[in-house]
Parts: C-alpha cells; sequence; structure tokens
C-alpha cells in the first residue's frame, strides 16, 4: 500500500515537498483526470486507435511496404472509411459495446454524475467498486 501511495503521488497529485507544498506530478491531472470524459460520454482509452492500427497494420502486409502498397492500402482505407460515414448518416447503428462493458459504464457515469451529493470516500469506494484491473 506505501508503495502505491508513493507512485500515486509522484505521477498522480504530485510529492509534498519541504516547505508543506506539493512539486508537480508526473502527469497533470487534466491528462488523467477522467470526470469530464464520463459525463460526456467520451473513450477512456485508445482501444479503438489500437484496433485500427492493427488493422491497418494487416492491410499493409509488411512492416516495410513498398510506397505503392501504401499508397493502395490508403486508398482501400478511405474507402472504407467513406463507406461507414455513409452507414452513420443512414442511421445505421454503430458496433455495440459488449454488454457488460455497458452497464459498467452506466454505474460509473451514475456515481460521477452524483459527485456532489456524496463525501469523498462514498465517491471513491463507488468508483472503485466498479473498476476492474
Amino acid at each position: 500500500v506505501a508503495t502505491m501511495k508513493k507512485t500515486v503521488q509522484r505521477l498522480r497529485i504530485g510529492r509534498p515537498n519541504r516547505r508543506r507544498t506539493r512539486r508537480p506530478p508526473t502527469f497533470s491531472l487534466a491528462l488523467w483526470n477522467q470526470y469530464d470524459a464520463t459525463l460526456e460520454d467520451l473513450p477512456k482509452t485508445n482501444n479503438s486507435v489500437e484496433g485500427w492500427h492493427r488493422a491497418f497494420s494487416s492491410l499493409l502486409g509488411a512492416s516495410h511496404p513498398t510506397i505503392w502498397r501504401l499508397i493502395d492500402v490508403i486508398k482501400k482505407e478511405q474507402g472504407l472509411t467513406e463507406i461507414k460515414i455513409n452507414q452513420l448518416i443512414a442511421g445505421q447503428e454503430q458496433v455495440a459495446k459488449k454488454k457488460k462493458y455497458t452497464k459498467t459504464t452506466t454505474r460509473i457515469k451514475k456515481i460521477v454524475n452524483s459527485y456532489h451529493e456524496r463525501n469523498i470516500n462514498e465517491y471513491l469506494i463507488g468508483i472503485a467498486h466498479n473498476l476492474q484491473i
């Protein structure tokens, strides 16, 4: 627990210094805080980007493709993207999230929406109950 506390202090909130203030954290609050992202239903990970990269790499079929192969794959990707855009415009549903993730996201959003009605310990415990490591 002590190691975890030191890590959180160093990376997330900044370690106390001799003057009883805190040094700037390694990662700013704006970078890691998910409060606004949760309220606005924004993605909390870059998994979709990683998925796209994996699919694009698969289309390339090589670690170091020729420039001509790269151009062909970019054209193919552009065509696929235009199809997806037209499907969204036509009202087709996007790929649904798994039910367990949707339920967890809904519960977390409910807790975040009630942030100002809870004490900090209740809030953190509620969030912690919905996180999986």
